[in-house]
């Protein structure tokens, strides 16, 4: 019999703290949220992992780190939507944020242009960029 009544109790504790969760907007945009800023940072590991030891007159290590940088780019706007959980119900945060993940599809727009051109020296220029718009981003945003 107590066993039933904790069961119940419990599932009615679950349904209050999902339906508040979801009152609040908050609990599924940040579970969507992490999973992507953790592919993000895959792509970008990848990329400077990449960038370390490629030369990029090899068109397959160029073309991994193209394909990096395009994955990057797509979670990245994949994000741009999500509210950091930081800054849920700040608009004018919301909107510094949308403007630091826009820079860091910018950076990697210049990063596949700099590949394509075969320059390293270009394409470490632009991921220390990234690295920096990255910083800033988890300092005001995580």
């Amino acid at each position: 019999m107590n066993k039933g009544k904790g069961t119940v109790g419990a599932i009615k504790g679950l349904a209050i703290v999902v339906v508040a969760g979801l009152g609040l907007g908050a609990a599924l945009p940040k579970t969507q949220l992490a999973l992507i800023m953790g592919k993000i940072v895959l792509d970008y590991k990848g990329i400077q992992a990449q960038l370390a030891t490629a030369q990029l007159s090899d068109p397959a290590k160029a073309d991994q780190v193209i394909t990096l940088a395009r994955d990057l780019k797509e979670n990245a706007l994949k994000a741009r939507d999500l509210v950091p959980t930081k800054i849920t119900g700040n608009a004018t945060e919301f909107v510094a944020y949308q403007v630091k993940i826009d820079e860091l599809v910018k950076e990697t727009v210049d990063l596949e242009a700099a590949v394509q051109a075969k320059d390293v020296v270009a394409a470490r220029a632009v991921v220390d960029r990234m690295t920096t718009t990255r910083n800033e981003g988890h300092e005001r945003f995580k």
